[in-house]
């Protein structure tokens, strides 16, 4: 999403809910009340962890139906004011000349690794890796996995980073690390 016009499916939710003047959102045979910020995190959040469920094409298609239902305009979600704006190309080579900060990759579109074939995966994690590599100038030796929990990798995803040279993953898995903690 680096120079582009367009954010992440779930930043795109949590700005159009944030926004969104409707009291009530029907969605799935559900109903969801959104007459507090409260309530609104609290649908969000049910959303959210029944979309992660879905085939990414899916999801895309369900979140832009969602958004239309709070009444949001899409547009408005990524406009340069937006609190979801990626950075920029500009920003990251910024960062990373700093000496500050190290970039690694995340996939290309967010999806959940475990829920693509062994070739979207590949796609996913390869484009990620060589947009990086451009940004920064090296190699990306980093990946951290979309969502993060165990469930949302597999030995594919283990085998295509270990192919495009990858050193380290980070998941989300509660817990410390130690020196038998796998690296990936």
């Amino acid at each position: 999403f680096v120079d582009t016009d367009t954010t992440i499916w779930t930043g795109i939710l949590q700005e159009a809910f944030s926004i969104t003047t409707k009291p009530l959102l029907s969605w799935q045979g559900g109903r969801f009340d959104l007459s507090t910020v409260s309530n609104k995190l609290v649908a969000l959040s049910t959303i959210k962890n029944q979309l992660k469920n879905e085939p990414y094409a899916s999801l895309v298609e369900s979140v832009e139906k969602i958004v239309c239902e709070l009444g949001v305009n899409q547009a408005r979600l990524v406009d340069n004011n937006s609190s979801y704006k990626m950075l920029d190309s500009k920003s990251v080579s910024e960062m990373v000349n700093s000496g500050l900060i190290d970039f690694g990759a995340h996939t290309h579109t967010h999806p959940i690794l475990s829920k693509l074939t062994e070739r979207e995966q590949e796609a996913e994690i390869s484009k990620s890796i060589e947009i990086i590599s451009t940004f920064i100038g090296q190699s990306c030796d980093f990946f951290a996995y979309p969502n993060g929990g165990k469930m949302d990798y597999d030995a594919t995803t283990l085998s295509i980073l270990e192919k495009y040279g990858i050193k380290a993953a980070l998941t989300t898995i509660a817990g410390t690390s130690d020196q038998v903690t796998p690296l990936m």
